[in-house]
This record gives C-alpha cells, structure tokens and sequence, in this order.
C-alpha cells in the first residue's frame, strides 16, 4: 500500500515535508520522494492536503477501565482500544486509580491477563499497565478516592507485581510517603517507570528522587502543592 502525497510529520526530520509512504504487512517499508516509483500491485491512496503523522502512545489513559469490575474489564478495555485508534492513538497504558487493598489485587490479574493474552488485535494495543495511586499523598488526591490512598507497604507490592507478572510499566507514587524510597528500588528492579505526582513533596526531596531514577511526572501542576516563597521573597 502507498499513501501518496501527504504532509509527512516525521520526529526524526529537520521539518515537515511532502512525500508518500510505502506500507508492508502493516508497517513503513520506505519513503519515497514525490513521483518516485512503486512496486508493481500497490493499492494507491492519495493524501494531498492532509498530514500523516505517528500513531501517539498514551501512558495515562483510565476510559472505561476505572468503572468497571474485574468481570467486565474485559469490554471496558475493548472499548477503550477501539476509541482511541479512531483519535491517533495506537497503544496505551491502562490506568487504574487508587483503590482498596482488597479491590486492588482483582483489578491488577484481570487487566494482566488481558494484555499479556494478545488476544485484542482491533483498535490501540494496550502496551501495560500504570497503577495511578494507591501510594500518593491524600492531601493532593484529587479526584482519587481518599479510602483508595495508603503508605506503600512491601508485602502488599509483592502481591501486586506477582499477580501482574510483568504487565506493571508505570507507577505513580508520591515521594513524601512512608515506604517511598522502598519502592522507587523495587520499580527500578522491575523496570518500570516510577512516576511522581499527587505530591506535597518539597523540592530537594523531588530532586532526591529524579536523582535516583524517577522518569516521569503525572499530570504536572495538577494535584501537586504549589511552591512556597521564603520570608525574604
């Protein structure tokens, strides 16, 4: 398949420019210049006037996952697939929130289950899994249940990462908490990503963490405390 003619905004170019694509089994074979020649059998598609750009990677999607049970995860996470292929977006962490000690464990097995089956092949391809709490400060939940929030504990992460057997690629945590530091060694054993966000935490202990390992921030400037001035200004 050739897509002919588009606006190409390539990440690794100098800067947008016209050209045209070349597929195979799903994916870019080559790109040719305007009027270079195709392989003979090659379906056409002229694209003049529009742009193609990389399918995104959304790594803090909650859709229809954070509503449903573990019995219905399952069309929840299908639906979510499919809504976002029709917006550009091709693969996806699905994001909990924070939830109870006996609701977490549930939810955790059934989404691993459902991404490591491979069985989804329509829509945005579900890439893992981003635990969005249960370790953050609940005095910047947001929109997170404060019954769903608590200080990292090791045997319940234990638990967590096993029934997940893999699948876990994120976690936001917040770095003030009891137990943090703990489990900013345990992510990077793991090789996931920790995440700070729903934090209090004071800038030295922020750059504690950036320091050790932490790679990402959740939603920054929503849900963290705002800075405070010294006396002098």
């Amino acid at each position: 398949m050739l897509l002919r003619g588009a606006e190409l905004l390539d990440p690794e170019a100098d800067a947008p420019g016209a050209g045209s694509l070349l597929l195979e089994a799903g994916r870019i074979a080559a790109r040719l210049a305007r009027g270079a020649a195709t392989p003979p059998d090659t379906l056409e598609i002229e694209l003049s006037g529009l742009a193609v750009a990389p399918g995104f990677l959304d790594l803090h999607h909650h859709g229809r996952v954070i509503f449903s049970d573990a019995a219905d995860l399952d069309l929840a996470l299908s639906h979510d697939a499919m809504t976002l292929a029709r917006h550009g977006t091709t693969a996806f962490l699905a994001t909990t929130v924070s939830l109870s000690a006996e609701e977490l464990p549930g939810i955790v097995t059934r989404l691993a289950e459902l991404i490591s089956s491979g069985a989804r092949k329509d829509g945005a391809h579900p890439l893992g899994i981003h635990l969005e709490g249960p370790w953050i400060n609940p005095n910047a939940a947001g929109a997170h249940s404060p019954g769903g929030i608590r200080d990292f504990d090791d045997a319940e992460g234990e638990e967590i990462w096993a029934r997940a057997g893999g699948s876990i690629r994120m976690v936001t945590l917040a770095p003030e908490l009891p137990g943090a530091a703990r489990l900013l060694i345990r992510l990077e054993q793991l090789g996931a990503i920790a995440s700070l966000g729903h934090s209090l935490a004071p800038a030295e202990l922020v750059t504690q963490f950036v320091t050790r390992g932490a790679r990402h921030v959740t939603h920054l400037f929503n849900a963290p405390g705002p800075r405070r001035s010294s006396p002098h200004g």
